[in-house]
């Protein structure tokens, strides 16, 4: 092992002393058939290949460093299939088809999706060095298990004014399509991030601003920006259904972006397309419960240790039985075990929200969370089971026990507070129901004068009434204007056979302002006497 180490450290300064010798054509040609980014003068690029050379050393990986130094020695050429590099020795040529070698499977598949087919590891999908990659490492996510990259990396240059439209070919070879056809949760998804990253550095989806891609002719609609100022809230762009699913068939996506270049910074993308296999919701709800529990027997000696401190006066709190983000009740209650709260939220509720929009962040305390760090709450979750549906909340005792709060206690008690103090709020509802609100109708003017006429018509007018005054209803007049005890009734009737235009006009009605007018202003030819309007006193 010794031997061997040392055999690659030795190629490793040659092929780094090589490397320092070649022109930015042939430092660009070897970053892309290695999948390294191709933008930036020639000691970035001298850089990014030796890094890549030294990381092939430390992994062991002679195959890797076989094809890399093919492509240094003859101008970033491929090594042929199944050939040998004119330049290298028996003994290292032995040593590389010693290598363990992995033959490309066409009808099995790998037990169990593995984390080692991205981010520098060579198993391809099939368990072969995989079609490309790409040292791009996006933050993981447990909706998606990236296998590989189909694509190379496509560099985006800085553009500024006009609009600017690339070319990503993706061919897939027969096992993969195979496995494609088969497998659902295989899916083809778009990947891009911005600036010049240094390798191994994990970043974040971020697409340009203007952006549109096609697949096969046909416009990919996804949002591409995610929330706003909520850097790694952007999903990466699902193409499986414009991929045709045939061997070799030549895809083409089109891209194309526009304004990349602003007056402030200067924006590089890298776009790559890479295989993934996608989790559903149920799935990642299923590995949270078998993964951990927070026992029941750990919260309650929190709670209690919370509450021993004998300077603070601990009392009853409430604890909700919602889910913070649905507004409906938990079905499985989980929570972070790093927050400090006992308040859950609903498992499928959240990974459903982070699937749209992964901000994660706890939506009680809205502090950072990992998906590593959920876990099911068993005191909560013995809340829920021992309480009825209509619950909505809990009083929670410093001692850690518990007592449903009812979701019609305040109405109820209310109610009955109000039967205690002798008000019956039932009556008060009769009674309002009993109100009837009376709209004064406008009255004809009418004259009244005592007359002959007989005394059933005198009940038109109650008495004392001016003729401008409405009619009162029946029960109000009877209460308001009748006769005194000891007192004689005057009769007073309306005199109908007279006119309205032997009569005078009306006079206005007097309003208790501090200034009114007078009651009459004496008029000489039509015309007021005196412009002066006396005050009344």
């Amino acid at each position: 092992m010794a031997s061997a180490s040392g055999s690659l450290q030795s190629q490793g300064h040659a092929i780094e002393t090589r490397i320092k010798t070649l022109v930015n054509n042939e430092l660009r040609e070897i970053c892309r058939g290695e999948g390294l980014l191709v933008s930036g003068i020639k000691s970035q690029l001298q850089k990014r290949i030796i890094d890549y050379l030294d990381s092939l050393i430390q992994q062991g990986d002679q195959q890797a460093l076989f094809e890399l130094r093919h492509r240094v020695y003859n101008g970033g050429k491929p090594p042929l299939p199944g050939g040998t590099p004119t330049f290298a020795s028996p003994s290292r040529v032995a040593a590389a088809a010693a290598a363990p070698s992995h033959p490309l499977e066409s009808g099995s598949m790998p037990s169990k999706y593995g984390e080692k087919a991205f981010g520098g590891q060579h198993q391809g999908l099939t368990g072969s060095r995989p079609l490309y990659v790409t040292p791009l490492n996006f933050k993981r996510s447990p909706f998606y298990t990236i296998r590989e990259a189909l694509t190379r990396t496509l560099d985006m240059p800085v553009y500024s004014s006009h609009r600017n439209t690339m070319v990503l070919p993706l061919k897939l070879p027969g096992p993969y399509v195979n496995h494609l056809r088969t497998d659902s949760s295989l899916r083809i998804l778009l990947y891009c991030a911005a600036g010049d990253v240094p390798k191994g550095t994990e970043v974040d989806i971020t697409f340009p601003t203007q952006l549109e891609i096609k697949v096969g002719g046909e416009e990919v609609k996804a949002n591409f920006k995610g929330l706003k100022n909520k850097p790694g809230s952007t999903r990466p762009a699902d193409i499986t259904g414009f991929i045709k699913r045939e061997p070799d068939f030549p895809n083409q996506i089109h891209v194309t972006y526009a304004l990349t270049h602003k007056a402030h910074e200067k924006q590089i993308f890298n776009l790559v397309a890479l295989l993934v296999q996608k989790h559903s919701v149920e799935e990642l709800v299923r590995r949270i419960e078998d993964r951990g529990v927070i026992s029941k027997a750990r919260v309650i000696s929190d709670m209690v240790m919370k509450n021993s401190d004998e300077d603070i006066v601990a009392t009853s709190s409430i604890m909700s039985l919602k889910d913070p983000v649905s507004y409906t009740r938990i079905a499985i209650p989980i929570r972070s075990t790093a927050c400090t709260h006992n308040q859950c939220f609903d498992a499928s509720s959240f990974l459903q929200l982070q699937e749209q929009a992964p901000l994660w962040k706890c939506p009680v305390c809205d502090k950072a969370l990992q998906f590593e760090h959920l876990a099911v709450d068993q005191y909560v979750q013995e809340i829920l089971a021992n309480t009825s549906s209509s619950v909505d909340q809990v009083n929670i005792e410093p001692n850690a026990t518990w007592s449903p709060v009812g979701a019609n206690n305040s109405r109820s008690n209310g109610r009955s507070n109000g039967i205690a103090n002798g008000h019956n709020s039932d009556d008060d509802d009769d009674s309002d129901e009993d109100l009837v609100e009376i709209t004064k109708p406008k009255q004809p003017v009418m004259k009244v004068e005592a007359s002959n006429v007989p005394f059933s018509f005198s009940k038109l007018t109650p008495p004392n009434q001016s003729s401008m005054t409405p009619p009162v209803p029946p029960a109000a007049s009877a209460s308001s204007s009748g006769p005194r005890p000891g007192q004689k009734r005057k009769s007073e009737v309306i005199d109908l056979t007279l006119s309205d235009d032997d009569e005078p006009p009306a006079k206005k009605p007097h309003y208790s302002t501090p200034i009114s007018l007078p009651d009459y202003v004496q008029q000489k030819n039509g015309y007021p006497a005196s412009r002066h309007i006396p005050f009344r006193q």
